[in-house]
């Protein structure tokens, strides 16, 4: 980490000032690919639902002291930005997620971190990565063979003195490997949102709680213990069901087929709560957050979703196994346990979990240690920032009064008639 001192010196000599220009990068806030899909029903969900959450929470927090640009919303999406609109610019900030992994392919002809390679090279803007992460369905391997534009590209940041925030302390180590210095483990951003205590919840909490209280699905999940006029599916960018909501003239029968392959008691719940109008679907990061306090707990695959759950006080268990989940939950000591869900098929995912064991879980887990680790991780993210010189508002307190325009969105909708709601009438007759 000692190129970091280095590199404060060399930028005191392009800003000056308390206030700077940022070209902020990937932000994913809005793109009219979803626009078009999901009108009216998602105000910030791009390619995915955290992602929007992490770009979100950057531009929000930098907006404040500084001026921000969002000059490229989505950066396989999107095209590539003249460079006459990078220049003077302080700061290039590139807002990344999982990207270190095997499967990472880029859309159409261009590959936007080779073009990013030649912007760079001719502007004096200086970059910086934050969010980015490594992933493995396996869960425990590292990824054999990134995207090799995007390693060229986060050694050219390197190299130019720039710094990279990752996810997680096995993404520092995975850079380190391929050569590259200047990186710290900083975490995903969107946990840093709001100042939540989810211990409150947890004092005194028991099987009979659990059986009355609301509950948050994110992702797969579905228990026949639990009770199931108390469950809220929380949807995030699960195409299929989404377009259900919506009533699209084309549904999207395989993305369904997908996850009732995985666990028909989920499935059936989903298409349940559709048809019942309860429901809720990601907005804002603080929209999310806001619906979150109303329950005891939540759990699922979704990552994100435990975030959002976690931002509003509530606690949440994540039981997706793959190794971004694993990576982070260890990073910020999130409960984690993928054998409620993918590394258990026998389970149906969280099918046979009983209450009690779900509540000595919640209970004994060291929810302390995630208080302070949260705390340790924001401090050590804004610390890193104002190296450079830059302020970050951490948006410690949470609107809970902010609408929630999915759910008011979601009650408009007249399913009684439509093409959506005889799929529906017809699928759930095969249960």
């Amino acid at each position: 980490m000692n190129k970091i001192s280095s590199s404060k010196k060399s930028i005191n000599k392009i800003v000056n000032s308390k206030s700077f220009n940022i070209a902020l990068i990937n932000a994913n806030i809005y793109t009219s690919k979803n626009k078009k899909i999901f009108s009216n029903i998602i105000e910030t969900s791009a390619g995915n639902t955290g992602n929007s959450y992490i770009g979100e929470y950057l531009f929000r927090g930098f907006s404040k002291y500084n001026n921000v640009l969002n000059l490229q919303n989505n950066i396989f999406f999107d095209k590539i930005p003249d460079i006459k609109d990078c220049q003077n610019k302080d700061f290039i900030i590139f807002s990344f997620q999982d990207f270190l992994k095997d499967s990472l392919s880029y859309v159409g002809q261009v590959d936007p971190f080779k073009e990013w390679i030649n912007i760079l090279n001719k502007t004096t803007g200086f970059p910086i990565v934050i969010g980015i992460g490594i992933n493995n369905l396996d869960g425990e391997n590292l990824p054999f063979s990134p995207l090799p534009s995007l390693i060229n590209l986060l050694k050219l940041i390197d190299e130019k003195g720039g710094i990279i925030c990752t996810r997680c302390n096995r993404t520092t180590y995975f850079l380190n490997k391929f050569g590259i210095n200047n990186v710290i483990a900083t975490g995903c951003p969107s946990l840093f949102a709001y100042e939540s205590d989810p211990r409150k919840k947890i004092k005194n909490i028991n099987p009979e709680k659990i059986s009355n209280s609301l509950v948050g699905i994110n992702g797969i999940f579905w228990s026949k213990h639990l009770n199931q006029s108390k469950l809220l599916p929380v949807l995030q960018d699960e195409p299929g069901f989404l377009r259900l909501i919506t009533d699209e003239q084309s549904l999207a029968f395989t993305d369904i087929s997908y996850n009732l392959d995985m666990s028909k008691g989920y499935t059936k719940m989903i298409l349940n709560s559709i048809k019942s109008k309860k429901i809720s679907v990601h907005g804002t990061i603080e929209h999310a957050s806001s619906f979150y306090k109303k329950m005891l707990f939540s759990i699922g695959t979704r990552v994100h979703g435990a975030i959002a759950s976690l931002n509003g006080g509530t606690p949440a268990i994540v039981t997706n196994g793959d190794l971004r989940a694993k990576s982070m939950c260890e990073f910020f000591k999130i409960p984690h346990k993928p054998e409620f869900g993918f590394a258990n098929t026998q389970n149906k995912f969280g099918e046979d979990l009983s209450l009690e064991k779900l509540c000595n879980f919640l209970k004994d887990h060291n929810w302390d240690e995630f208080v302070k680790t949260r705390k340790i991780r924001a401090d050590l993210f804004k610390n890193t920032l104002e190296i450079y010189g830059l302020k970050f508002d951490v948006l410690e307190k949470l609107d809970t009064n902010e609408n929630n325009l999915a759910e008011h969105r979601l009650n408009e909708i007249n399913l009684d008639n439509s093409s959506a709601s005889k799929y529906l009438i017809n699928k759930l007759k095969e249960f």
